[in-house]
């Protein structure tokens, strides 16, 4: 499977409540906690956006580098005209209902402005003009229903399959959960939904590429769930300890298509110390090279590098493509990274919050991030911080890839939901109005609040946001796309036979999912 750039751009490096829907009845919402700053962040992912309202053309990479582009190219100007203006040129329909959203708290600001006063807020007076708009334009009342965790979203999307309701319109999860619904046949295929234009580059197209099987559709991200985007993986580094270590920051090694693991290696080698002469290397007091988390750093290095583990065929079959000695080459230099070079690596689900704590203590020269992270657990650093790409497998490998992980959102629709045109009608208005009003805006608005601080690390934001990895073995959670996570948990160099034990069990998992996918909608 090949990575695929979202909007196509070439680089230029110069450049809880819960409720059932009912007619004619005013639901009642539970008020979750604002999350203007995480919101505030997705304007991080949008400037791609700018790229292709200039007109800039697709790229096409290798297996090991990625495929960009999405949308179809036409040299009719009337399609011109709408791909600039998608929203604007859309036909309006007035439905006169509610449209009924499902979700957990922290997707909130996604779909709803935080406020109907915008409180100073320029972004959110744009989420609210959107709101405003999409109602009066498609004559709809927007009604929110949030949960505190995803499993309880799961419950009531399950709940509404099992008994033939129609409760919600659109259910927002992510990859850690949403898979229960899908292996249960209880999510409608949006491909079969005229009403969205989901080639279009307003949807993340490695998404749709990646997890449509046997022709069926039934998560999709992109500029509906802005949050999603910043789930893009990248690496901060310690601008200071760079100085004091001698070291090159690796801009100019990224723009020149360097910035490898062989690279990082090298830069991070004999960096851990026991700076306090104790005796101990201690998170709190000393220095190490890299810090990292569990859930993140095993598969933002492996898919940063090329790897891949599962892919799907012109045919539409969701099957496992790679080759164990490419994934046994790249697991040496994640090893050599995390285990030789001792870094800090957080295995402990209690200890979490440490890997980024102890980052922003300036005890870590580089971090294993994404760019949701950034803001939200950076913004009061100390010290000054770049932002980079992770690092490629070698030179060959022509495009820096983001992996994308578990806790992106999805929208998805019950398989029972009676009118899907209408979810979808209101779900691509949705997309195409903030593709259109509010992606085009969000450059400046960020910029201006120095969610990045240096113009450096603008530039990276374009690489990182380029090309997301979607792995199909990762999001239908197949074995294998455990196996380096679970290996290096145990410290060991070897991963050839853990590799071939989790081959055998994914080809039944396989199965089963194949045999869901292939049953027709309930």
């Amino acid at each position: 499977m090949k990575a695929i750039g979202r909007y196509g751009a070439p680089l230029a490096p110069d450049s809880n409540h819960f409720g059932i829907k009912q007619e004619g009845k005013k639901m009642q919402m539970r008020q979750s906690r604002s999350r203007l700053m995480a919101l505030l962040l997705a304007g991080l992912m949008l400037f791609s956006s700018l790229a292709v309202l200039a007109g800039c053309a697709d790229s096409e990479g290798d297996a090991t580098a990625t495929e960009t582009g999405s949308g179809v190219q036409s040299g009719s100007s009337a399609e011109d005209e709408t791909k600039a203006a998608p929203y604007t040129n859309l036909e309006k329909k007035k439905y006169n209902r509610e449209f009924v959203v499902l979700g957990r708290g922290d997707m909130k600001t996604d779909f709803e402005a935080i406020s109907t006063e915008s409180k100073g807020s320029l972004l959110n007076e744009l989420l609210v003009e959107r709101n405003t708009v999409v109602a009066e334009d498609f004559g709809i009342q927007f009604v929110y229903f949030y949960e505190n965790s995803y499993d309880e979203v799961n419950a009531r999307v399950s709940q509404q399959a099992l008994n033939s309701l129609d409760d919600y319109d659109v259910a927002m999860g992510h990859k850690y959960t949403v898979t229960t619904c899908l292996v249960n046949n209880q999510l409608t295929d949006l491909s079969t939904v005229d009403t969205l234009a989901l080639t279009e580059n307003w949807w993340d197209q490695g998404c749709r590429s990646s997890l449509t099987v046997n022709g069926k559709l039934f998560l999709m991200t992109g500029d509906v769930l802005p949050s999603s985007m910043l789930i893009s993986a990248c690496f901060a580094f310690n601008k200071r300890l760079m100085k004091e270590l001698n070291k090159t920051e690796p801009y100019s090694l990224v723009r020149e298509g360097k910035w490898t693991l062989d690279e990082f290696n090298a830069m991070t080698k004999d960096v851990t110390a026991d700076v306090d002469g104790d005796g101990v290397i201690d998170y709190k007091k000393d220095r190490y090279g890299l810090s990292s988390w569990m859930m993140d750093v095993p598969f933002t290095m492996f898919y940063g590098a090329g790897g891949m583990f599962g892919s799907v065929t012109e045919d539409g079959t969701l099957e496992m493509s790679f080759e164990d000695e490419d994934v046994i080459n790249r697991y040496e230099k994640i090893y050599r990274a995390l285990i030789e070079q001792n870094a800090y690596f957080v295995t402990d689900l209690s200890q979490y919050e440490t890997s980024f704590e102890m980052f922003a203590a300036g005890h870590a020269l580089f971090y294993d991030t994404s760019l949701n992270k950034v803001r939200n657990f950076l913004a009061d650093m100390s010290d000054d911080y770049g932002i980079v790409p992770v690092p490629k497998y070698d030179t060959n490998q022509k495009e820096y890839l983001s992996f994308v992980n578990g806790s992106t959102g999805f929208v998805m629709m019950v398989s029972t939901e009676k009118d899907p045109e209408y979810v979808g009608a209101i779900l691509e208005a949705m997309a195409r109005y903030n593709y259109e009003n509010v992606s085009t805006k969000m450059f400046e608005i960020v910029t201006k609040l120095q969610s990045v601080r240096d113009q450096d690390s603008s530039e990276m934001v374009e690489y990182i946001i380029r090309n997301r990895v979607f792995d199909s073995a990762y999001f239908f959670d197949l074995a294998v796309s455990n196996v380096v996570l679970e290996q290096l948990k145990t410290g060991k160099p070897e991963i050839s036979a853990q590799l071939t034990s989790a081959k055998k069990t994914s080809k039944t998992e396989l199965r089963r999912i194949l045999r869901t996918m292939s049953k027709k909608q309930k």
